[in-house]
C-alpha cells in the first residue's frame, strides 16, 4: 500500500516539475519562469525598461512578480493534485475536495 503511495508521489513530483509557469511584471521588465514544484528556473530582467536610479523599484517589482508567479504555480499544483487524487480514489470519491470549497 505505501509502496504504491510512494510511486504516486514520485509520479506527482515528476509531473509538477514538467509544468512550466511563466509570469511577467506589468510592464514586462521582469519575467519569472518556475515549475509547479515552486522551483524558480529563470529570472530575466530588461534593465532598459527599469528606472535604475531607484534600486527600490527593482526590488519591489521583483518581489511582486515572484509572488504572483508562485501563486500561479500553486494553482497549477493544486489542479494537478486534484486530478491525481480523483484517479486514485474509488468511484466518485475523487470529488472530496468539493467538501472543502475547492
Amino acid at each position: 500500500m505505501f509502496g504504491d503511495f510512494e510511486e504516486q508521489q514520485k509520479l506527482m513530483d515528476k509531473k509538477l516539475k514538467a509544468i512550466k509557469i511563466e509570469h511577467s511584471s506589468n510592464e514586462n521588465e521582469i519575467k519569472i519562469t518556475l515549475n509547479a514544484s515552486l522551483e524558480i528556473e529563470n529570472i530575466s530582467i530588461d534593465f532598459e525598461k527599469m528606472d535604475m536610479t531607484s534600486p527600490d523599484q527593482l526590488e519591489d517589482v521583483l518581489l511582486v512578480t515572484i509572488n504572483e508567479a508562485v501563486q500561479k504555480a500553486q494553482l497549477a499544483q493544486a489542479a494537478e493534485s486534484q486530478k491525481m487524487l480523483a484517479n486514485m480514489m474509488p468511484g466518485g470519491m475523487g470529488d472530496l475536495g468539493k467538501l472543502f470549497g475547492q
